[in-house]
């Protein structure tokens, strides 16, 4: 349902691209067009602004985020590129504005901003991008500290959103994925999902005791995240992990316990079993689902 109404909401912005008057024009060559639908504070140069956004070219939607967290914009001056989309923001939009803006694929290119053209792209190709502003925070120095602590509390209230969201919604997008590729794997009390490839015979895991494991991590879309199998990692050694010591991802630690010496096995961990909820570096929560197969050695330090 979700994916459908970001399609349509893509598909509306091409049609606003195509027909509809008022368009204009930066600088740096970006078209653009402000619906005024909200009558909140204006953006200016050095505000920082919380927006959703859509972006796609043709009928593919490329980035969004509608059903993640919303993006926070600081439009601080000389870090703005005047190619970034985001920068038509400070073009007199509001909070409770919408905003298409429309970039050149062959723009990109001469810009330097895109080394090569990607594949199934044409350089007379446009992306569009459809923005709305959710909320535009003061960004005097004056008010900087107060104008913080606003974003810093909103973003906690979008993180506790999206926590009980990713809750409902983390399940149901690994068992989709189970039932698509024909995986049969078994629910665990903890509510990971267990697939055991081949069984072990050595002895039941004890908590407290270390483990060696030959592993790949990888999210539920195919981007491997660490192995020390794929070579490409350079890290072939063993990972030494102590049973039920919760210093590894809180899903596969307590998946652990319920395995034995020399199982095979892959845990399908939803994302608030995986990182969800933990704020990464760059302040954010991350929602991946994630899997790990695993090889649970019978020794800590050889296979």
């Amino acid at each position: 349902m979700r994916k459908r109404w970001i399609l349509a909401l893509g598909l509306l912005s091409g049609g606003l691209t195509s027909c509809q008057p008022g368009w204009q024009k930066t600088a740096s060559g970006l078209q653009f067009r402000i619906f005024h639908m909200g009558r909140g504070a204006e953006v200016q140069i050095g505000s920082t602004v919380k927006v959703n956004y859509i972006q796609f070219i043709h009928d593919t939607v490329s980035r969004s985020t509608y059903d993640k967290l919303p993006y926070y914009k600081d439009l601080i001056p000389g870090m703005v590129f005047p190619y970034d989309p985001m920068v038509v923001l400070i073009k007199g939009a509001r909070e409770g504005d919408s905003l298409v803006v429309e970039q050149r694929v062959d723009s990109l290119l001469r810009k330097g901003i895109w080394k090569t053209l990607p594949p199934g792209y044409q350089p007379t190709d446009k992306i569009i991008t459809r923005i709305k502003v959710l909320r535009v925070f003061d960004g005097s120095p004056a008010n900087f500290r107060q104008t913080d602590s606003l974003i810093q509390a909103d973003k906690r209230m979008e993180w506790k959103r999206m926590d009980s969201v990713e809750q409902i919604e983390g399940p149901l997008r690994v068992e989709a994925y189970l039932k698509k590729h024909h995986i049969q794997a078994q629910k665990t009390p903890v509510g990971t999902y267990l697939q055991v490839l081949q069984s072990g015979t050595g002895a039941p895991l004890d908590s407290g005791e270390t483990i060696g494991l030959k592993f790949t991590l990888a999210t539920l879309a195919g981007k491997v995240l660490n192995s020390n199998i794929d070579t490409s990692f350079h890290a072939q050694s063993p990972l030494e992990i102590t049973v039920g010591r919760n210093r590894s991802i809180p899903g596969i630690d307590q998946t652990l316990p319920l395995l034995r010496k020399g199982d095979h096995v892959k845990i399908y961990v939803p994302a608030m079993l995986a990182y969800g909820g933990h704020h990464s570096r760059t302040g954010s929560p991350d929602y991946d689902d994630i899997i790990l197969e695993a090889f649970i050695l019978e020794s800590p330090s050889r296979p």
